[in-house]
């Protein structure tokens, strides 16, 4: 067909696999949209051939089998959808260069990577280097190829995926969890590392319910220290006011970030009943840490203008009746309460 003439000839059959994988990988796919697209306008108007009717003339039906004239191209967007999966995988497994781990094991799981790396790029380049046409859809010995290359890149994802694990059950803390899922994040959306990584969602749900339990554990006590010392705690040289106001500010970051990176990482997490009492116990959280900030300020502004009115509306210089001498009116009650903010 026309079609796939065009589609071989805007690919390159020699350049395809062996140019610039992502480059050549946009190519395939804008060749698939196109192919698929003229593919289903002719399903399109041969369901409605009834809109061509002119003066009451029937259109005679397209009763012909579709195999006698798209066997070809069904037969080619086959082989373009099979060499777009190759380059996919290309760009996947091409990122295990840059894959380094930390934690316990993180030397020997990095070292795992790397021969898994290099094992890939082996087999990669064996692969692209055969003199044949990929394109050529007459060509058997490419689906041979392709099926040997899809059973390498099958272990290689199933080995991946118990580094994952490994890398995973290492991690000390929330923090270090997140990091090591963003190093694997465009790794565990394949099928055989998904697996793994779902076995997961509940050990990060529990970590994160127990964080949001030590943060209002914190949240209490602070609380209870304002009562009994009459302003918060706050971190060294810091006014009672902005020290405040910073610490819970610390506090709802020390949630919201691993909140937003689940809610970006693993989404069907958050959807499960374990996911909806995460939620609310996170925005319970969230709203005690706003009104708390909220209140600071309120009564703040409050003795703003109790305390500054009266003092504020005084001359800038005064002078003392005994010695004559001019000096700054700035009344102590102004500086405590700007050392307060």
């Amino acid at each position: 067909m026309i079609s796939n003439y065009q589609a071989n000839v805007y690919l390159g059959p020699e350049e395809v696999l062996k140019g610039e994988t992502a480059e050549s990988l946009l190519r395939v796919k804008t060749s698939l949209e196109v192919l698929q697209l003229f593919r289903s306008t002719y399903e399109d108007h041969r369901a409605n051939l009834r809109k061509y009717q002119k003066n009451g003339t029937m259109v005679k039906p397209w009763d012909f089998s579709t195999l006698l004239i798209f066997s070809r191209l069904d037969q080619f967007i086959k082989r373009l959808q099979n060499i777009k999966d190759i380059l996919s995988t290309s760009l996947d497994l091409m990122k295990l260069e840059k894959l380094d781990i930390g934690g316990i094991r993180g030397r020997a799981l990095s070292l795992q990577i790397q021969l898994l790396y290099q094992e890939f790029l082996e087999s990669y380049k064996f692969f692209t280097d055969k003199p044949y046409d990929c394109l050529d859809i007459t060509n058997m010995e490419f689906e041979g190829d392709v099926r040997d290359f899809k059973l390498m890149v099958d272990d290689t994802d199933r080995r991946l995926g118990a580094i994952f694990c490994q890398a995973f059950d290492d991690a000390s803390g929330l923090e270090h969890t997140f990091k090591v899922l963003e190093m694997f994040v465009s790794l565990i959306e394949r099928p055989l590392i998904a697996v793994d990584a779902m076995g997961r969602y509940p050990i990060i749900l529990n970590m994160f319910d127990k964080e949001l339990d030590t943060c209002k554990l914190i949240f209490n006590k602070q609380n209870k220290a304002t009562k009994e010392l009459g302003s918060a705690p706050v971190h060294k040289n810091m006014p009672v006011v902005a020290g405040g106001l910073r610490w819970a500010y610390e506090l709802q970051q020390r949630i919201q970030v691993p909140f937003s990176k689940l809610r970006h990482l693993f989404p069907l997490c958050l959807e499960s009943a374990e996911g909806a009492m995460v939620i609310q116990k996170y925005e319970e959280m969230m709203q005690l840490l706003d009104r708390y900030s909220a209140g600071l300020y309120t009564t703040w502004t409050e003795a703003v203008g109790e305390s500054s009115q009266y003092n504020l509306s005084l001359p800038l210089i005064s002078r003392d009746s005994d010695t004559q001498l001019i000096s700054v009116n700035f009344n102590p009650q102004v500086f405590i309460l700007i050392s307060h903010a």
